[in-house]
């Protein structure tokens, strides 16, 4: 199944675009290592994944077409 990957904030520029489509993932760990392997930054770096615009922090089962997105860290003032 495919996923669409969204980069927000200095995430864009790191990953060179704000989209990406992952194909042959199943839940959000297989996601999260294929970006990792593809994206050494996210590797060393925290940021929050929301899917279809909610966040989640616990490995969950994905669906075809699923929109995630990827938050960097934020600051509030």
């Amino acid at each position: 199944m495919k996923v669409n990957v969204l980069f927000f904030g200095m995430l864009i520029e790191k990953a060179g675009g704000s989209t990406v489509i992952v194909e042959n993932v199943q839940n959000l760990s297989e996601l999260k290592f294929k970006l990792e392997t593809q994206y050494s930054f996210l590797d060393e770096m925290n940021y929050l994944v929301a899917v279809n615009q909610e966040v989640v922090q616990d490995n969950i089962e994905l669906n075809e077409n699923d929109e995630i997105a990827l938050l960097p860290p934020y600051a509030g003032g």
